[in-house]
């Protein structure tokens, strides 16, 4: 690989910064020293502007540093010094293609974990993805059938086996069709649709021998049709739906002759799983393995007083809902304090476990999209992560300071997005730190996705999308005591997912209501007032 610094004068001016910051966010205007935050950008619209950055001036510029330098003036002064930093530039070469083919790629840490996982449960579906795309109109079934192939076809991810080599897995891309079969339902009631999508759920995959993805394209009316989508989390994340459902309109519009087909993709998820075995090594790897270690060099609160189990534990997964007149306060306030929504909702989160566990220092994992790489924004594939963050809960302090303050502590852990964080344990604990045995490691999760429901327009119709979620009693692998999901939706909905044996009682339902005021007080007083309504849904 080369390794050579961006050109000094390739960097952008504080100018042309804030005309990037403005059209991400959709701002009538923004000013140099206008805080990208405060005028509503989200943690999603700094992803796609540190992604810009990073393919136009080639320079390497973290979300880390969107989330320290906020404004156009500062995150310029902090471009101009990253461009003399030596970054790797990717290369593919005709050996590495030779390669490719004898022997396979690599895994990408985060595919490795959960491969291993997959083999030591037999393929069970613990790491199944289930969409449901809704089709409606005048349209044409051989057209949608032979889109999915198209995007298939394209996204490499899609169509890979994993192969043992020397005694190590590696990926193979195969040319094979996709998975695709069809069903007539026209005739049959809802329940019929119900147990296909619940049967996706529960059946697994064999990661040696097939695909990580199935379609099933249903027809329940003469003008309706159900694409129910299943694809491991070995090559799908939260971000990689809304992908998928641009590139199925985007391959139906050309199968129909009204859009050009895409060109073959610059990179694929392969090229980025070589590009962190080459890179998280050396000293680059061993900054990230210490910055994770101080982040949780102190044992992390408890939520309960019971032990989290090992194995074969129940998670209760419920839907958990933040009314509209709290949702718009906490937006206010991420406004008024110039952070992230993010951070706002980790605030809540962690004044709710202070109040719980009586302990200021509170210790969450956060999931992150790390999508830095360059490319990484049209590439189906798994790239998200957890992140731990500590932060002190001062009680006393304002809300104000309390958000600055775990916005701070999101900023620091964000440093270390591209490090696959289950990884660093391993490493971790094979250094003599064991960090689970020790207790340092986070039992309360933040996820905040973007809108799952989306709509697209087709030639003739339409498409539009909801994730499948199974909502009650599951055996699951997580090692969190709680996880709160959260998502926009006429103000926020989301699920809880909670280890059903670490909770006794009605201790759960306790806890809803605690997180539910915590929230409504950060949003105000009017929502305060309103909070008791309840926010946690059976």
């Amino acid at each position: 690989m080369d390794a050579r610094p961006a050109p000094a004068d390739a960097t952008p001016t504080a100018g042309t910064l804030a005309e990037l910051f403005r059209e991400e966010i959709g701002a009538a205007a923004c000013e140099p020293d206008d805080s990208f935050f405060r005028l509503g950008g989200s943690s999603l619209d700094a992803m796609r502007v540190v992604s810009r950055l990073q393919q136009r001036y080639r320079i390497p510029v973290t979300l880390a540093d969107l989330f320290t330098h906020t404004s156009a003036r500062t995150l310029a002064e902090r471009l101009a010094a990253l461009a003399t930093v030596a970054e790797p530039t990717r290369r593919r070469s005709i050996s590495v293609t030779a390669r490719r083919r004898r022997v396979g790629s690599p895994l990408s840490f985060s595919q490795r974990l959960f491969y291993d996982i997959d083999r030591s449960a037999g393929g069970m579906s613990f790491f199944n993805g289930v969409d449901l795309f809704r089709l409606t109109g005048d349209l044409d079934p051989d057209a949608l059938v032979g889109a999915i192939g198209d995007v298939v076809a394209r996204q490499w991810a899609l169509r890979t086996v994993v192969e043992e080599v020397a005694g190590q897995p590696v990926q193979r891309v195969v040319d094979r069709p996709a998975r695709i079969r069809t069903v007539d339902l026209r005739a049959a009631g809802p329940a019929k649709l119900r147990r296909l999508i619940r049967r996706e759920h529960v059946d697994g995959f064999d990661l040696r021998t097939e695909t990580p993805a199935r379609f099933t394209l249903v027809r329940t009316a003469e003008d309706t049709w159900q694409l129910i989508s299943c694809i491991h989390h070995i090559a799908y994340d939260g971000l990689s739906r809304g992908i998928l459902l641009d590139e199925l309109t985007q391959a139906y519009s050309a199968r129909l002759g009204a859009g050009g087909a895409r060109e073959a993709l610059a990179v694929q998820y392969l090229d980025f799983a070589e590009w962190q075995a080459d890179t998280l090594t050396g000293a680059r790897l061993a900054e990230h393995l210490s910055g994770l270690a101080e982040i949780l060099n102190r044992p992390a609160p408890r939520l309960t007083g019971r032990n989290i189990p090992v194995q074969g534990h129940v998670v209760r997964t419920g839907h958990f809902e933040i009314p509209q007149p709290t949702a718009t306060g906490l937006a206010a306030a991420a406004a008024t304090s110039g952070v992230s929504f993010f951070s706002v909702l980790a605030a809540g989160l962690a004044r709710f476990a202070a109040r719980h566990t009586g302990e200021r220092r509170q210790v969450f994992a956060m999931q992150v999209a790390n999508r830095g790489w360059p490319g990484s924004d049209a590439i189906v594939g798994c790239f998200s992560n957890l992140l731990p963050v500590a932060v002190e809960v001062d009680p006393a302090a304002s809300t104000a300071d309390q958000i600055a303050a775990v916005h701070q502590a999101a900023g620091r852990a964000l440093r270390h997005e591209e490090m696959p964080f289950e990884q660093a344990v391993r490493l971790l604990a094979a250094d003599g730190r064991d960090l689970a045995a020790l207790g340092h490691l986070p039992t309360l999760g933040l996820a905040f996705q973007p809108d799952p429901r989306a709509v697209r327009e087709l030639p003739g119709g339409r498409l539009c999308v909801e994730p499948s979620l199974e909502v009650g009693d599951q055996v699951d692998l997580t090692s969190f005591g709680l996880v709160l999901e959260l998502w926009s939706d006429d103000g926020l909905r989301g699920v809880t997912r909670h280890l059903v044996d670490s909770w006794p009682d009605d201790s759960f339902a306790t806890a809803g209501r605690g997180l539910g005021a915590a929230f409504a007080e950060l949003a105000g007083p009017d929502a305060e007032a309103g909070h008791d309504r309840g926010v946690l849904a059976s």
